[in-house]
Parts: structure tokens; C-alpha cells; sequence
């Protein structure tokens, strides 16, 4: 019965750290759009576009930064480590963008 609790627990923070690597990622797909879009083609679409989601996304990185430091306690601690690391640049860098 032992062995099944700690199976269970485990199963349960591994989401924790997946669902915080997803969420980075997501993070700082706009980052990099603004990058290619916005500096190389010159497109007002879709710089007005990827603008919207620079000012929604460090909501999900502050989401994705809270799992990723509970996630640390999984068998999937790279992924949250990932996470973790992804969140904070897709949080830091809209900030920047913000102060300027």
C-alpha cells in the first residue's frame, strides 16, 4: 500500500513539471516572434500581434515558475528545472520591454 502512495505522489508532481516546461516554452514563443517578425520583416500586423502577447504572457511564466519550483521534487526535475529557467527569461524580459 506504501509503494503505491509514493507512485501516486510522484505521478503528481511529475505534471507539475511538464505542465512548467510547457508553459515556458509558450512563454517565450512571443520573444522570439518579435525577434523574426518585428526586426526582420517589418510588419505592423504582426508586430501589434506579438505585442498583445507580451503583455499576457508573463502571467502564464508566473504560473509556470510556481510548478516548476514545486515540480523540483519529482523524478522529472530536469523538465522543471527547464521550466523554471524559461519562465524566468519569458518573466524578465517583457519587463524590460515594459521599463524602457
Amino acid at each position: 500500500m506504501r509503494n503505491k502512495n509514493i507512485q501516486q505522489k510522484e505521478i503528481d508532481s511529475n505534471w507539475k513539471a511538464i505542465i512548467s516546461l510547457i508553459s515556458g516554452i509558450i512563454s517565450i514563443l512571443p520573444l522570439i516572434g518579435r525577434l523574426f517578425v518585428v526586426y526582420w520583416i517589418k510588419t505592423i500586423p504582426a508586430g501589434e500581434f506579438i505585442g498583445y502577447f507580451l503583455t499576457k504572457t508573463p502571467l502564464l511564466a508566473f504560473i509556470g515558475l510556481i510548478l516548476g519550483i514545486f515540480g523540483l521534487k519529482s523524478a522529472k526535475r530536469n523538465f522543471a528545472i527547464a521550466g523554471i529557467i524559461l519562465c524566468s527569461i519569458g518573466l524578465l524580459v517583457p519587463l524590460y520591454y515594459f521599463f524602457k
